[in-house]
């Protein structure tokens, strides 16, 4: 699958972008419309204009998250199974559908009210029903039941509050959990990609894959895309143990991505970039086997670092 753009991105004030930002002004302002519709990717995609989350920046700005489409093109093929955890509107879960095809399968889990209604939308709006099953639990280390903060950006949402004074919430909502562990185990097929954005809580997602699947190694994920959120990972969040658990007996980091200067700390270790991206005023530099040590040290403890993959090893 191409998915565009990679090596171009039009520039914060190019005549496309400035076109996208005067329709959703006059959409919301004017015209006081609830949603937007757009095209991207070769998808449609409807979003709410009247929430803060992803929704209002696509409208803007008609992408998101370069790295990890790229990631994502390189290590998903034809017939893969997917689960994608804190799946919002369905922005990756569309392009992930795609890159298995109508062999394959995706299973995408989105436990804010608000994002399942518009991923609902957009999966039937691009005709997806039959290629992407949805659920609405909450992936965690346990069963049971438990309380969803939502955040007053859609995706910005969680299971614990964050450590982030200024994060602010607009109410819960009870969910049921899932042990993610058990719930692959319970797949019929095993799983290409756990890819999750999730708000820190990757950390118990990670413990649950170690306790639940060490004696079925079978069945853990070929790879695991996430986005890490280093200030989240403090207290009972034990990212830094699950790591090293998980790279020292399974996986090892087979791509991470940085918006730093691609000169920065990796480079400073003798890292060389396999790939780089100009996104607006970011530059993203993409590594390739990253040893364990180095990292886990900037997973944990940098705010930098924007996707990691572990594969199988």
């Amino acid at each position: 699958m191409h998915i565009k753009p990679f090596g171009r991105i039009a520039t914060r004030n190019s005549p496309a972008i400035i076109l996208r930002r005067i329709k959703r002004r006059v959409l919301t302002k004017c015209l006081k419309a609830d949603s937007m519709k757009t095209s991207f990717y070769g998808f449609n995609f409807q979003y709410p204009l009247r929430r803060k989350g992803i929704g209002q920046w696509l409208a803007a700005y008609g992408s998101r998250e370069p790295d990890q489409l790229f990631v994502l093109a390189k290590i998903l093929k034809e017939g893969d199974v997917v689960i994608d955890l804190g799946a919002n509107f369905g922005y990756y879960a569309l392009v992930e559908s795609r890159l298995v095809g109508r062999t394959g399968k995706v299973i995408a889990i989105e436990p804010d009210p608000r994002n399942l209604e518009y991923l609902n939308i957009n999966l039937a709006v691009n005709h997806a029903t039959d290629l992407v099953a949805v659920h609405g639990f909450a992936a965690s280390d346990r069963d049971g039941d438990g309380v969803f903060l939502l955040g007053e950006w859609t995706n910005l949402s969680s299971l614990q509050a964050s450590t982030k004074p200024r994060r602010k919430y607009v109410g819960d909502w009870p969910v049921k959990l899932r042990n993610t562990g058990k719930f692959i185990l319970s797949c019929e097929q095993p799983i290409a990609l756990l890819r999750m954005d999730v708000e820190g809580h990757e950390a118990f997602i990670l413990k649950s894959l170690i306790t639940e699947l060490e004696d079925h190694p079978d069945r853990l994920p070929r790879h695991i895309v996430f986005e890490p959120h280093a200030w989240e990972y403090t207290g009972s969040n034990q990212m830094t143990g699950n790591l090293r658990m998980l790279l020292s007996r399974w996986y090892h980091v087979s791509f991470m991505s940085t918006k730093l200067d691609p000169a920065g700390s990796l480079g400073s270790l003798g890292y060389e970039p396999c790939h780089t991206m100009r996104y607006f005023d970011r530059t993203y530099a993409l590594y390739s086997d990253v040893k364990a040590e180095h990292a886990i040290h900037e997973i944990v403890g940098k705010a930098g670092v924007t996707t990691v993959c572990l594969s199988k090893s």
